[in-house]
């Protein structure tokens, strides 16, 4: 069964390496690390390994129509589900870059859909978003 998604700030390991790295999830308030310079660690699916650090590089005056989170700027797909975390998405991005060979016809019959890993459209980010009010 996959465990939750979980945020916790982050320890002195995280910067080196997230890998191998395990420890109780913690629930953080976005205000108990909203100062410029802090950063939390955002755990997606722990199964697979996804670790994201997040810094607050700026803080800004909230919209006053603002009801949910929102995207400013983002680079790079959101890789698809259960593509086998960071090592199986890389080897993803390779295979869709390379020649037409029959792992790069099962990846994309997998896939289901075109796949642009560098595509970043803040609106799609933003519609995600709006399920957190």
């Amino acid at each position: 069964m996959a465990r939750s998604p979980s945020l916790r700030l982050p320890t002195r390991g995280d910067a080196a390496s997230a890998v191998g790295l395990e420890s109780a999830p913690t629930d953080v308030r976005l205000e108990a690390v909203g100062e410029v310079g802090a950063a939390l660690v955002y755990t997606y699916d722990p199964d697979d390994n996804w670790r994201h650090i997040v810094e607050i590089e700026a803080i800004g005056p909230a919209h006053p129509r603002a009801r949910t989170p929102r995207c400013v700027a983002g680079a790079g797909a959101c890789p698809p589900e259960d593509c086998g975390g960071p090592a199986g998405y890389a080897q993803l991005v390779r295979t869709l870059a390379g020649r037409m060979t029959d792992a790069k016809r099962a990846l994309l019959a997998w896939l289901g859909e075109p796949f642009d890993p560098e595509l970043f459209r803040v609106t799609d980010a933003n519609a995600r978003l709006a399920v957190f009010r």
